[in-house]
């Protein structure tokens, strides 16, 4: 086996324990990835638009998945000035730290 693909298995199952470690099902992990690109990025996803992602899971998979990563507040919500329906996803610098410390693993 190459250096290079043990290395990146080593990572895989690194990553795969953090996230047993934090008990973040594959879901979860998808939308907090998601979330996490469109921050580092500077955009805004709307919970509307998080949940309308049929490719990602059911609107109420997606749903369940949002709360249990606000709840372990790796994410938050922003609430829109001019439209109190409007509510923006984003990671919280906990989330964040979490993310981090994965990257500094590679």
């Amino acid at each position: 086996m190459s250096a290079l693909a043990k290395k990146y298995i080593e990572f895989a199952k690194f990553v795969g324990d953090v996230q047993f470690k934090h008990a973040l099902n594959a879901h979860e992990w998808d939308t907090l990835l998601l979330i996490s690109s469109a921050t580092i990025d500077g955009a805004k996803i709307k919970v509307k638009e998080l949940l309308e992602m049929g490719d990602i899971a059911s609107p109420a998979t997606i749903h369940k998945s949002m709360k249990i990563l606000i709840d372990k507040e790796l994410l938050g919500i922003n609430h829109c000035k001019n439209d109190a329906r409007v509510k923006y996803l984003f990671t919280t610098k906990k989330g964040m730290k979490f993310l981090q410390d994965i990257g500094k693993r590679m």
